[in-house]
Formats: structure tokens, sequence, C-alpha cells
């Protein structure tokens, strides 16, 4: 029998479980960053539903003020008569404003 066949037969097995040693602290800090990740999906997942929570009054409030689809698309209708009637209100003003000198 070879007496150094013990020696690195040793060696190698060192080597191996400091290759494992290694692979699992790599894996250990691969996991810590995993749950880390998780967590903060889950904490910006959490304030998204928060924040869309919180907008709907808004959202409901901006609708009661701007009017249905409907009456939205009345608008420029609307705006094009007032527009209308202030510059013919403004035109007899003139004209009164004239006639009365």
């Amino acid at each position: 029998m070879n007496p150094q066949a013990p020696p690195n037969h040793r060696r190698a097995m060192l080597h191996i479980l400091a290759y494992y040693e290694r692979d699992r602290r790599r894996l250990a800090r691969q996991d810590e960053a995993t749950r880390h990740f998780a967590a903060s999906l889950a904490a910006h997942s959490q304030d998204s539903q928060r924040q869309t929570a919180a907008s709907l009054p808004r959202r409901k409030a901006m609708i009661h003020i701007m009017g249905t689809p409907e009456t939205t698309a009345n608008m420029p209708r609307r705006e094009h008569r007032a527009r209308d009637t202030t510059r013919s209100n403004s035109f007899m003003r003139g004209k009164l404003a004239t006639l009365g000198n």
C-alpha cells in the first residue's frame, strides 16, 4: 500500500468540504437576497393597492365635477354658445354706448 494515498485523499476531501462550504454560504446569501426582494415586492404591491384605494374617491369626485362622458362631449358646444353670448352682449353694449353719446 502507498503511504502517500491517505494524505492526498484527505487533502481532496478537505478541498471538497471547502467547496461545499463556499457554495453553501453563497446560496445562503442568495436566499437572503431573495427574501429581501420578496419582502420589498410585497411592500410595493401593498403601497400600490393603498394608493389605488386612496385615489378612488378623488377619481369619483373628478368624474362628478367633470361630468359623465355624455356631458363632457357637450362641453365644447356649451363653451361655444357661452362665447357667442358674451360676444353678442359685448356688441350690444358697444352699440348702446355709441348710441347713448
